[in-house]
């Protein structure tokens, strides 16, 4: 008897590969969850739904092993060609959006009360923390646990990288083609083709502007830096 139900779990498993080009088998258990046929899903890949909550994977994404992803409630999009390497987890009440051709690295943490968006192209290493949120903490004879949460939007533009075990804070927003330097914790805005680094983060050199964006008097490309350091010297 234990061979047959053995044998039925394996030609399921192999049916249900051959229809959604994954070998996740539990995905279809939760009601929420919606994928495109070619995406890669790691059977390990954890996901938690709560009423009203949604996750959407897009076409040709990759979620690798020990990947969580927790809507409670809120949504969390994938676009299309999405990689998550092992052990990112995504969790909260807000939206979280991840443009198409986003890349985390492993151990990233994305924690939203409110909306988190991503843009196209975007990387992200290792062990980077990325929040819309932090504790209210101005009543002295409350404990920090019990006063709530502040929270804010977080955007981050196309084609950012944030080097490992930088912290993104609440309510802040990175511009396109920036660069945020390993260990960074940024508190405030960073303009588009910045390269920022330390704590807290400050503008330390910018990048050369793509030929398509000649316009000099753009806010995003004011080359005002900060300090001394060069792009050789910028640990990223």
């Amino acid at each position: 008897m234990k061979n047959i139900i053995h044998l039925l779990k394996h030609i399921a498993r192999r049916h249900y590969r051959s229809l959604t080009g994954t070998p996740h088998r539990l995905t279809m258990k939760w009601k929420g969850v919606r994928f495109d046929r070619s995406a890669k899903i790691d059977s390990s890949v954890r996901f938690i739904i709560h009423p009203g909550g949604s996750i959407i994977i897009g076409a040709n994404c990759h979620l690798q092993s020990n990947v969580d992803l927790r809507s409670q409630p809120g949504s969390i999009l994938l676009e299309d060609n999405v990689s998550l390497h092992p052990d990112v987890y995504i969790a909260g009440y807000g939206n979280v959006i991840l443009r198409s051709g986003v890349s985390f690295n492993h151990h990233v943490y994305i924690g939203c009360a409110q909306s988190i968006t991503i843009g196209r192209n975007t990387i992200v290493a290792p062990g980077v923390v990325i929040v819309d949120n932090d504790h209210i903490y101005t009543d002295p004879d409350v404990p920090i646990k019990y006063q709530g949460l502040s929270c804010a939007p977080v955007v981050i533009g196309e084609g950012v990288w944030i080097a490992a075990n930088a912290v993104i804070t609440k309510g802040v927003t990175i511009g396109r083609g920036a660069i945020v330097a390993a260990g960074a914790v940024v508190l405030s805005d960073v303009p588009a083709y910045a390269i920022v680094g330390g704590i807290p983060a400050r503008i330390l050199k910018y990048r050369d502007l793509p030929a398509a964006e000649t316009n000099p008097s753009n806010a995003d490309a004011q080359y005002a830096v900060v300090g001394s350091a060069s792009v050789e010297s910028v640990s990223v």
